[in-house]
């Protein structure tokens, strides 16, 4: 599955990747440390969803990425 996911909503950067999705089995007890960063990301609810070791999640084997900074205070045709 190609996969180009992009975020910008609120952000000050902006990343676009083109790869190969590569799903993994978070019930495997491999990836605790994916875990544990979503723990502190999210909070100790994090589990409550029910999604850790019970839904799928993948990674982006990544052949291209592209990343800008986004200055919201730049109006269109502003010179840097």
């Amino acid at each position: 599955m190609n996969q180009p996911p992009t975020s910008t909503v609120g952000e000050q950067i902006s990343m676009l990747v083109h790869g190969q999705a590569i799903e993994i089995d978070t019930a495997s007890g491999a990836f605790e440390e994916l875990h544990e960063h979503c723990l502190e990301i999210y909070g100790s609810g994090y589990d409550d969803w029910g999604f850790w070791g019970k839904q799928p999640y993948a990674y982006i084997d990544a052949q291209r990425m592209f990343a800008i900074r986004i200055d919201h205070n730049t109006q269109a045709g502003d010179a840097d």
